[in-house]
């Protein structure tokens, strides 16, 4: 049974399959095909403020494909476990977040090695309409990791569409 949650709060349950298709430049893929489970929560924090936590527990298994391996700096060359936590709050012409990821190779392989990342972020929607069956956010955000390869930081521009298909759902109980 699943934990009842109110005011906001949700629960998550997913699996992502992400192969390379073709023959990629080699920028464009690591090389693997990877196998990525998760579930996730989110809950009010604090309910006066609109304050939204979120969590997070993921596994990624990797397989080969017959690219060439093509690591990047501080990705984890193993089977994965990581950590996942976060604040986030939306105002009318911005929302905000800070996430916080751990990830480790130990409990899944022979590989014992770890990354911890920082990322902050604010998003500006472009349609204040927030009834609207679809919201459209530009979004910027920054990362710092500490990995196996040193620190590395970066920025990152996003557009992101977001589509609410439940806004038409009756919210009275049928009999």
């Amino acid at each position: 049974m699943l934990p009842a949650f109110n005011d906001g709060a949700g629960f998550s349950v997913g699996l992502n399959y992400r192969t390379p298709l073709g023959t990629p430049p080699l920028e464009f893929s690591d090389g693997y095909r990877h196998l990525q489970s998760y579930v996730a929560a989110t809950r009010r924090i604090v309910p006066k403020w609109k304050l939204l936590g979120y969590a997070s527990i993921g596994a990624n298994f990797l397989s080969r494909s017959d690219l060439p391996s093509n690591f990047g700096r501080n990705q984890l060359h193993a089977n994965t476990l990581a950590v996942t936590t976060g604040l986030a709050r939306e105002w009318p012409r911005l929302h905000l977040s800070l996430t916080a990821r751990l990830a480790t190779t130990a409990l899944m392989s022979n590989e014992g090695r770890q990354n911890f990342a920082l990322r902050p972020e604010i998003a500006f929607p472009l349609r204040r309409n927030l009834d609207a069956r679809t919201q459209i956010l530009f979004a910027v955000s920054s990362h710092v990791i500490w990995g196996p390869g040193g620190r590395e930081s970066g920025t990152s521009t996003s557009l992101r569409f977001s589509f609410k298909l439940d806004r038409d759902r009756s919210t009275t109980p049928q009999p």
